[in-house]
């Protein structure tokens, strides 16, 4: 099921309610490609991203662009994801361009994607190369709110939020549908759902309501996901949630009290350093 459809349904259900988008960091990455992106604005308030440290293989898939016409900057995947080519072509035809030079007329996602490379060669290209001029994404988007990118407090930063993500939930999904709906797949998934909370009826029913949904996107949108090494990254998980329950048990007393301290001595040091890199506007907000 696409956002858009449960951001429409839930305005239609609660008219006079404000309406808050969270989703992680690589969700947002990937957020231009999304459909009908373009209409969020017109429901939602705020879109909360939790903000982490992107791997190197991260980095080489996304650039700097501005957005609509301003002088906010926000980190997007030049990789065009490959969901639904329909999709895709919609989302990039006449929206991201530098300078004079859109990326239009694109008739396929080959097409899309040779055209978004050409745009990321332009960046460096001339005598500026310190500056790279970004490529401007043409749409106006909901404000952005990235919570947690400059806690100086390692311990309980960005670095502390689990490395889950929805693709690696769909990778199991699809083995979950495909492989007999094994118990070792549902736990995985309940996991990256849930973390290791405690599980009631709610979880259980959140649980099959996904799977029904996914099962019915089989004969349409969705299809077998790249194995993009979940099961190592699935290990990295269980092994954040073992530190974090590590940290309440046994020394959770002296844990507290060591980091307590740090904040104390580096409390100056860190509103400092949050006042020089915080930007305010009315698009992106960084806290």
């Amino acid at each position: 099921m696409n956002t858009i459809v449960t951001i429409e349904r839930l305005k239609e259900l609660y008219p006079n309610d404000i309406l808050l988008l969270g989703m992680g960091y690589d969700n947002m990455l990937q957020l231009p490609y999304w459909k009908d992106v373009s209409k969020y604005k017109d429901y939602i308030t705020s879109i909360y991203v939790s903000f982490r440290q992107l791997t190197p293989q991260e980095l080489k898939k996304t650039t700097n662009f501005r957005l609509d016409r301003t002088n906010t900057n926000l980190r997007f995947e030049t990789n065009i994801p490959s969901w639904n080519e329909t999709q895709m072509i919609n989302a990039v035809n006449g929206n991201f361009y530098i300078d004079a030079e859109f990326l239009s007329d694109v008739s396929s996602l080959e097409d899309a994607q040779e055209k978004m490379n050409i745009l990321v060669k332009q960046q460096t290209s001339g005598q500026d190369k310190i500056r790279p001029r970004p490529i401007t994404y043409n749409v106006e988007l909901p404000t952005i709110i990235i919570v947690g990118q400059f806690d100086e407090d390692i311990e309980n930063g960005p670095s502390k939020i689990p490395p889950t993500s929805s693709s690696m939930m769909r990778y199991y999904i699809w083995k979950y549908i495909t492989e007999g709906e094994t118990s070792e797949n549902k736990e995985k998934i309940l996991n990256i759902m849930f973390s290791n909370t405690p599980r009631t009826e709610k979880e259980e029913e959140a649980f099959l309501t996904t799977i029904e949904n996914y099962k019915l996107g089989m004969s349409t949108w969705f299809s077998q996901p790249v194995d993009d090494d979940y099961d190592n990254k699935y290990n990295v998980l269980l092994r954040s949630f073992g530190s974090s329950i590590d940290d309440t048990l046994n020394g959770g007393r002296k844990t507290h009290k060591k980091r307590s301290n740090k904040k104390r001595s580096n409390k100056k040091r860190s509103n400092k350093k949050r006042s020089n890199k915080k930007r305010s506007n009315n698009t992106i907000k960084i806290i």
